[in-house]
């Protein structure tokens, strides 16, 4: 008799951990109360919540902060299910990087680093980590690691290159951040000319932009073919004709 009812709980579990999983990418909150030790079902429920959030998107690359019980019920939920889904499993990443976002919109940007870098540690794929550091890195004015996590964020999704080169290029108004990234302009990478024509385009600190690259001098060849076919037009429409002249005489001709 005890073998069977062993037996029958077993086989209750095992059922219950299979829906679980089947569910859990569609109704996660449901998931995680089928299977509590289910950490992507509480992670995921967590980030549904965020979502719900008003601009949230919009809240976490310019770094500010919630003011005191905004949010409501979503946050609330969201901070609950991202704890569980860390106490499910420590090496939760979603679960890590969504409490990161809790703390920097509770206007704790340390607190919110620290965790998001323990988040990182666990995986380097996870894009949202990688803006929040980003944002972080950033607010600190810290070039090496704003394009170290803007590269590696690239490098894992190409959906995240608008809200990324839109930040990075305002970030530029600063005048020390604008000084040291002078020195990486002439670095060869897959993103480089593509943030620039892109800031140019939206006519985002297109003035700053158009004198960074007409201070570079010549560019790395795959950067610079771009750049010499595309940014001078982009210049000349914003009236910076005397940029969109300097940038012509000085990126040699054979980058054409």
């Amino acid at each position: 008799m005890a073998v069977g009812m062993l037996t029958a709980i077993a086989a209750c579990a095992a059922q219950a951990h299979i829906i679980s999983g089947l569910t859990e990418r569609i109704q996660p909150e449901f998931a995680s109360h089928i299977w509590p030790g289910n950490d992507e079902a509480w992670a995921r429920a967590a980030s549904r919540e965020l979502a719900k959030v008003d601009n949230f998107d919009k809240l976490v690359l310019s770094g500010e902060h919630l003011s005191e019980g905004a949010g409501g019920a979503p946050l609330r939920k969201a901070r609950f299910y991202a704890e569980q889904a860390v106490r499910s499993s420590a090496v939760q990443e979603e679960g890590l990087r969504n409490l990161a976002y809790l703390a920097l919109l509770g206007g704790e940007g340390d607190k919110a680093e620290r965790i998001a870098r323990v988040a990182y540690g666990v995986s380097r794929r996870d894009v949202g980590t990688q803006i929040l550091l980003v944002v972080r890195a950033l607010s600190r004015q810290d070039v090496a690691s704003t394009l170290l996590h803007v590269d590696e964020a690239l490098r894992t999704s190409s959906g995240v290159r608008e809200p990324l080169y839109t930040v990075l290029a305002q970030a530029l108004s600063h005048s020390e951040f604008k000084s040291l990234f002078r020195q990486y302009i002439r670095k060869d990478n897959e993103w480089l000319a593509e943030f620039l024509l892109f800031a140019l385009e939206n006519r985002i600190q297109t003035r700053i932009v158009g004198e960074i690259i007409a201070e570079a001098g010549p560019l790395p060849d795959r950067a610079g073919a771009s750049i010499r076919e595309l940014a001078p037009a982009y210049l000349i429409a914003a009236d910076e004709v005397g940029l969109a002249r300097r940038i012509a005489s000085r990126l040699p001709q054979g980058s054409a």
